[in-house]
């Protein structure tokens, strides 16, 4: 890709460095991402900004201005803390999460990363990236319902899951396929949703404004969702492009499914659902979120005093495990700012 005289280099750090993350990001030109994103370089070269998705492996130094550093929460808060001495050393703060606080937040979804089409699978032996999903055409669906639910039982929401899911298969039998880790493992979400017309998409927590990978997962593959999660996602895609269930309710929720099956509404909903789709690729898409967030730090600091380039210093970040090492450090920037 040509570079722009204004496109910033972006170094994104995640907590899974094995994922193939950087595929969201679109390689046709013309495009929405009008920046460079990069997983990994050298400590003596200077980037406009360091992202961190959830947190990071390993203590890390890269050359950047601390006010263009973020940490992107990726869990949500019935799963994970992400407790001040962690958090501190970020210039900003992108979370789901109430009980964070910090300086410079930002409070929304985390815009997860997508796990349709990571991996090679039955339905698509390679790895789609954002170019082949979005010139993908709707498949025609052979399958009627699946959903997705892995064996894990630590919290509440996952207890109350695997109780829903057994329901669903009382109800619905052999009309509906349930995979998920421990359960019917796939090696990619594709194979779990790209047959079928209906997807359930059950969250493990049901947080006002978090929102998981699993519903934009959903449109990703052409089906018709049904939700039980975030009230968030009824301001981020259009009316009409799923239905809402509530898994602690699941007479009422199976009703509302057996409704939706009969009056065909994946057939009718096809132009919400490409809407939707379309959404998820360009507006909640990491990638999208990170370019805005970039571009209003840019704003933000167009008043203030830039630094040099010679000037840019080597910033150590530290991941959540080093508690020792992070109280240091939060001791160190305080002592720094009293001088």
């Amino acid at each position: 890709m040509l570079r722009l005289v204004d496109m910033a280099t972006i170094l994104l750090t995640t907590s899974v460095p094995t994922e193939p993350v950087l595929r969201q990001v679109p390689r046709a030109v013309p495009n929405w991402c009008n920046h460079e994103f990069v997983k990994e370089c050298s400590e003596e070269r200077i980037v406009d900004a360091w992202f961190v998705y959830d947190n990071l492996l390993k203590p890390e130094t890269h050359r950047v201005d601390r006010r263009k550093t973020m940490l992107i929460t990726g869990e949500p808060p019935s799963i994970r803390r992400y407790r001040s001495v962690f958090t501190s050393q970020f210039g900003a703060v992108r979370t789901s999460h109430s009980a964070i606080e910090h300086p410079q937040i930002i409070r929304g979804h985390e815009a997860q990363v997508w796990h349709f089409g990571m991996h090679s699978c039955r339905t698509h032996p390679e790895i789609l990236d954002y170019d082949t999903l979005a010139n993908m055409s709707r498949p025609k669906k052979t399958k009627l319902l699946s959903v997705i639910s892995s064996n894990k039982a630590i919290t509440e929401d996952h207890r109350q899951r695997l109780r829903f899911v057994d329901a669903l298969k009382k109800a619905f039998g052999d009309q509906i396929d349930v995979f998920g880790r421990g359960i019917r493992d796939v090696p990619d979400k594709a194979d779990a949703i790209w047959d079928y017309k209906y997807h359930i998409v059950l969250e493990n927590d049901h947080s006002e404004l978090y929102m998981s990978e699993k519903l934009p997962d959903g449109f990703l593959g052409w089906t018709f969702p049904f939700y039980s999660g975030s009230t968030h996602a009824d301001k981020s895609f259009p009316e009409g492009s799923f239905a809402r269930i509530d898994m602690y309710d699941p007479v009422r929720s199976i009703e509302t499914i057996r409704s939706h099956v009969q009056s065909n509404s994946y057939e009718t909903s096809i132009e919400q659902l490409e809407k939707a789709r379309k959404i998820v690729l360009d507006e909640l898409n990491l990638f999208a979120v990170l370019c805005k967030t970039y571009d209003a730090m840019e704003a933000s600091l167009s008043s203030q005093k830039r630094l040099a380039q010679n000037t840019v210093r080597p910033l150590t970040l530290i991941p959540k495990k080093n508690s020792v090492q992070l109280s240091m450090k939060r001791i160190m920037r305080a002592l720094s700012l009293t001088q």
